[in-house]
């Protein structure tokens, strides 16, 4: 077990012990924070476990050796050109870590909008006015959903959930599950409020018609995607977020990933932006079919651009 590993553990035993029914604005504040920070190191572990180098801003190998493996160096080959010689020690950050988990880890990929979630509130009480924190949001994720994911880490990483939960496992489990039935309740109830206006709804002479070519427009809108909707089977649009960072390697900020923010289907009126029912629901980035920037053109590629179109010339110029 890699120190990032252990590293998360003391944080999330720290959210174990605070974790009750009755919690104050200052205790969710506080445990958001361990818990992100517990997140955080989690994943790292994870990639460390698989490469060391995966967590380094700057993973080449003249770099890495010295950062990871420098006592195995032998004695004066520091002046090798083979050796970066300004060493760069700093890690990926929270998102990016998470990008790359989910590659490597199921758990991960299946609550890939809860730790979006929890990132995006670290970043707040970090950066920002407390005002702009989603607390009820973050309060539902620390008493509905840590000790199912985190419980759901420990089956795959092989580890005693004693190690993170200490014993405090009975409790976060009656609380967890009081509050997931509620989530599965709230999930069912509000599709089959959905379906219900959409069965009336397509009845109305030109209903089905206008809902299309809405849906049509918005998919094709920078950012936007299409899906099935899992209330009324018809298709609803995504809206996804950009995660740019600055690319130390050529002072330029670049696209990562995406994070999903909200559903919408313009058929039945479904409206979902909680990352938990979003992740429950199955809506994630890689699952939904993007138009095309240049053609509109549905397709599945990272870049948001079709096959056809994606033979561009260096003036970006498209070649037919």
């Amino acid at each position: 077990m890699n120190n990032y590993h252990k590293d998360s553990q003391l944080f999330f035993r720290e959210v174990a012990k605070g974790v009750t029914e009755d919690l104050e604005k200052v205790q969710i504040i506080q445990l958001a924070m361990n818990l992100a920070l517990g997140c955080e190191r989690l994943l790292k572990g994870i990639l460390f476990d698989i490469n060391p180098a995966y967590i380094l801003n700057e993973p080449s190998f003249k770099n890495s050796i010295q950062v990871l493996y420098r006592a195995k160096l032998l004695q004066g080959s520091n002046k090798s050109p083979e050796l970066a010689q300004n060493i760069n020690g700093d890690v990926i950050t929270f998102k990016n870590s998470l990008l790359r988990a989910q590659l490597v880890s199921e758990t991960t990929k299946q609550h890939k909008n809860i730790l979006f979630a929890i990132s995006e509130a670290r970043d707040i009480i970090a950066h920002c006015e407390l005002h702009l924190l989603n607390i009820e949001q973050i309060k539902d994720i620390i008493q509905r959903d840590f000790f199912t994911m985190i419980k759901q880490f420990t089956v795959e990483l092989g580890q005693k959930p004693s190690l993170y939960f200490e014993s405090h496992s009975e409790r976060l489990s009656k609380l967890s599950i009081a509050h997931q039935s509620n989530l599965d309740i709230k999930i069912k109830m509000l599709l089959e409020l959905h379906l219900e206006k959409w069965q009336q709804a397509k009845k109305i002479t030109g209903y089905v018609k206008k809902r299309e070519k809405v849906t049509k427009v918005m998919i094709g809108v920078l950012n936007r995607g299409k899906t099935k909707c899992p209330a009324c089977e018809q298709d609803a649009v995504v809206q996804f977020h950009p995660i740019i960072e600055l690319d130390e390697m050529i002072l330029e900020k670049i696209i990562i990933g995406y994070e999903v923010k909200k559903l919408s289907c313009f058929y039945c009126n479904l409206k979902v932006t909680e990352p938990p029912m979003l992740d429950q629901l199955g809506i994630k980035y890689d699952a939904v079919k993007n138009a095309c920037l240049y053609c509109g053109k549905i397709n599945n590629n990272l870049s948001g651009i079709c096959d056809s179109c994606n033979l561009v010339t260096e003036d970006g110029q498209i070649d037919l």
